[in-house]
């Protein structure tokens, strides 16, 4: 804040009142505070969920291709009990991945659904 004050005698009244209003204006704090919408924030809370279920779901399935490519490569993979048991839990995780994605898919459509309900009522 940028306070203009006069250095003349007759002045000295208002010069005193601008240091003061000054000081108290200096001493006031304001916190910025960003106003969100609780449905916006849950619809990108959702979608964010879905995303990085979608990013599990793609390295879960990436991992799926790896083990079948070395079972077709290599007799003996297939052989070993260890390594079959790892590709079906891997085989597992895409399914409980997918119902899981397709949940919460079906849910963030259910909701952008009334939140667009709610809007055309606010309209």
């Amino acid at each position: 804040m940028i306070t203009c004050i006069s250095a003349c005698q007759r002045q000295l009244g208002e010069t005193i009142n601008t240091l003061r209003f000054s000081q108290r204006a200096k001493c006031i704090k304001n916190k910025p505070v960003v106003n969100h919408d609780p449905k916006s924030k849950l619809i990108i809370s959702l979608r964010q969920t879905v995303e990085k279920l979608q990013y599990e779901l793609a390295l879960t399935t990436t991992k799926k291709t790896d083990v079948e490519h070395d079972c077709y490569d290599c007799k003996s993979v297939i052989a070993s009990s260890e390594h079959h048991k790892q590709f079906l839990d891997h085989e597992e995780e895409i399914i409980q991945l997918n119902l899981k994605c397709e949940s919460l898919n079906e849910a963030l459509q259910k909701h952008t659904d009334r939140c667009k309900e709610d809007a055309k009522e606010d309209v």
